[in-house]
């Protein structure tokens, strides 16, 4: 008899959850997994703009007390058959319920967890310890600090399909004016730039960091003031020195959300021209900019595993906020012991002069997109976090 497993992807933020989600349904599909989906009101937008619809909806947001949220979930999820639970982000109260009903449970994250406390408890310690796996995702083997708890955590690849890796060598194979053609026909201010040969920076940040209130801790969520502060001031001074320093024509790309906290700027300085999605935000888009750009700027190195599966060499990881924060700050040089990446600290007074001469540096450029290749590549293979979820919960695949 076949199981029916429950994708729950609820109480988190950003795009990352929601691309882990649309990987491992489309994982589902491929391999014959029935599946259900869960999530809150407050992420329906996320998913949506992945083109999925959930088959279940909890009416909560991280503004609600633990008691009550936890309640939300009991009433919720014990009309609900399923067999396992597959968990995609760091708060646990679907995971609690399946731990006291016996029912087997992966949870996958891009850190570890912020804290483990004992219940009732959105980080409830009992059940991050009694999950059958708790993945953590990166595209390179990233060593996590041995100072932990948990004893059943696994690194593995960011969630991936076939579907979608098949996009990113089909990308790879192309050639550029092949890609702007075929792909961008809808973003026409992208298109001139990279037909002018314009330098673009990409800044891959969702508007999660620095537009939504509500993911501030003030309102329930993970962002301190300090961090947050820090995420808006980094992306200010990166306009403006961008224009400062370079004083010839460049673009910066960036998520819509982020786009109104500096056109002021590129209204001061001309030579600036700031982009973003000119309908809405779509995933290929996002990939195949994150191929054509001269620079993609990642504030951390869990969750954009395209540019390494792309091999663009002009990778810069500059983790902010950088307190610790999913260990991202520690995490980026190992990521640059193998080579994937070059580091510049998000408050070096001297960043966009280091990013222009890394900019310039193409041996060093191809020598990374080599490693990146190789390193993501061979560590797909072998630990896709699709098939450590499935292989945890015995699932029945075709593979």
């Amino acid at each position: 008899m076949k199981q029916t497993i429950l994708i729950d992807t609820s109480l988190t933020g950003g795009r990352g959850p929601a691309k882990k989600t649309y990987e491992f349904v489309q994982y589902c599909q491929e391999n014959g997994i029935t599946y259900r989906l869960l999530t809150n009101r407050s992420f329906l937008s996320k998913l949506a703009e992945l083109g999925i619809k959930p088959d279940y909806t909890i009416d909560v947001n991280l503004a609600y007390g633990n008691n009550e949220i936890l309640e939300q979930y009991k009433r919720t999820l014990q009309n609900i058959k399923f067999d396992s639970m597959v968990r995609f982000g760091a708060r646990v109260p679907g995971p609690t319920f399946a731990r006291i009903n016996n029912i087997p449970y992966v949870i996958v994250d891009g850190g570890l967890p912020d804290r483990l406390e004992p219940g009732p408890s959105l980080y409830d310690r009992d059940t991050f310890k009694n999950a059958k796996k708790y993945i953590v995702t990166s595209q390179f083997p990233w060593n996590y600090p041995l100072q932990t708890e948990l004893q059943n955590i696994q690194v593995g690849f960011f969630t991936l399909s076939q579907k979608t890796y098949s996009f990113v060598k089909l990308l790879r194979e192309m050639k550029r004016q092949e890609i702007i053609k075929k792909y961008l026909q809808n973003e026409r201010k992208l298109e001139n730039i990279l037909n002018e040969n314009v330098p673009l920076i990409n800044l891959m940040m969702t508007s999660n960091y620095i537009a939504d209130p509500f993911d501030r801790i003030t309102y329930g969520a993970w962002l301190n003031a300090k961090d947050y502060d820090a995420c808006v001031g980094f992306i200010r001074r990166l306009a403006t020195d961008l224009a400062l320093v370079y004083k010839k024509k460049i673009a910066l790309f960036v998520d819509s959300g982020i786009k109104p906290i500096i056109k002021d700027i590129a209204v001061q300085y001309p030579n600036l021209s700031i982009i973003s999605y000119e309908s809405k935000w779509k995933y290929e888009t996002e990939i195949v900019i994150q191929k054509l750009a001269t620079i993609n700027i990642s504030r951390a190195t869990n969750y954009q595993p395209f540019i390494a599966l792309l091999g663009n060499g002009g990778s810069i990881t500059s983790p902010v906020p950088s307190n610790g924060y999913m260990n991202e700050d520690s995490a980026v040089y190992q990521y640059k012991a193998f080579g994937m990446t070059e580091v510049i600290e998000y408050d070096d007074e001297q960043y966009v002069s280091k990013l222009l001469t890394f900019m310039k540096d193409r041996d060093k450029q191809k020598e990374i997109a080599t490693n990146q290749i190789r390193v993501s590549n061979i560590f797909l293979k072998k630990y896709n976090s699709a098939d450590l979820a499935a292989q945890a919960l015995n699932l029945n695949t075709h593979v």
